[in-house]
């Protein structure tokens, strides 16, 4: 297959927030079953994949501010260019890449920004070196590199797909209808989270019985007809008890946003960023501008989608 000269391709690589995660036990492998509701958000770092001749290197490039960029490898260790490398290994090709990513979605926060960029690696270095493959293969290739990634390539490769309801370690990824629009605001603070640390810290009582009321498809059936108000009854995060444990100044941001009057709130994923649902978006920047002065973290008001 030829390679056309210099293909470059710019995909916008989506946070997400964990509307709803449950935990339903530990596995035999050590990892935790799970089911989650996964929406994006209106905050996207950006990627940009550009084709280099054959036997050329998988280099990239971190453009954004100090704070997010800070601490961010571009070598090996960074999952877009184990996303990339393991894409070449599996298609049995040495073309390179030149990879340009501009970082807005800040680290340790459950936003999932290493994963979005390396799902938005996997579709465009599919563009740029010509594979044609479909979206369930880079999903697979995904999977292998990180739990949330696969929810990210579906989303990346087809806008429908940018709400879906996860199991397992989240390579069972379920698309579910979404009504654009939803206003939340989120706050990241300073400090941040590791992934492997709350997990570490999750106790059998912060999920115990689980196994009646199925919370995440009751929120999937409240995101899908854009009901906000039974979306913040189904709020629910079985991480929060663990992170709380490791970083106890999050019950401060909890606090700041119960004096913020939004519908419900809660942390995304393992944290540390933490989010609230409003009814309308002059209320979430309201909001925003209140959780600002009360110095909590970075904040952004937003929107599902």
């Amino acid at each position: 297959m030829p390679l056309s000269a210099s293909l470059t391709c710019r995909l916008d690589a989506p946070a997400k927030l964990n509307l709803c995660l449950e935990l339903l036990g530990r596995r035999d492998d050590g990892f935790h079953h799970l089911r989650s509701l996964m929406a994006t958000i209106g905050l996207r770092d950006t990627l940009r994949v550009t084709a280099e001749a054959p036997g050329s290197p998988v280099t990239l490039k971190l453009l954004g501010a100090p704070h997010l960029t800070r601490g961010v490898p571009t070598d090996g260790s960074n999952l877009v260019v184990r996303a990339l490398e393991s894409l070449r290994q599996e298609a049995q090709i040495d073309r390179g890449a030149s990879v340009q990513l501009t970082k807005r979605v800040p680290s340790q926060a459950g936003l999932g920004g290493g994963s979005s960029d390396a799902a938005a690696a996997l579709v465009a270095g599919a563009h740029v070196w010509e594979l044609g493959w479909p979206r369930e293969r880079l999903m697979e290739i995904g999977g292998r590199l990180g739990s949330d990634i696969p929810f990210f390539v579906a989303a990346i490769a087809d806008r429908r797909r940018r709400a879906a309801v996860v199991a397992g370690r989240g390579e069972q990824v379920t698309p579910t209808p979404w009504v654009a629009g939803l206003p939340v605001v989120v706050v990241k603070p300073a400090g941040g989270l590791s992934t492997a640390a709350v997990y570490g810290r999750c106790q059998p009582e912060d999920y115990a019985g689980v196994e009646g009321r199925d919370r995440t498809n009751d929120a999937a059936t409240a995101l899908a007809s854009g009901d906000w108000r039974r979306l913040a009854t189904t709020l629910r995060n079985h991480l929060q008890p663990a992170a709380v444990r490791l970083a106890p100044w999050l019950e401060g941001v909890r606090r700041a946003f119960d004096r913020c009057g939004c519908a419900g709130h809660q942390l995304s994923g393992s944290g540390s960023a933490y989010f609230g649902l409003f009814p309308t978006m002059s209320e979430a920047r309201r909001a925003a501008v209140r959780l600002r002065a009360l110095r909590v973290g970075q904040t952004l008001a937003t929107t599902i989608g």
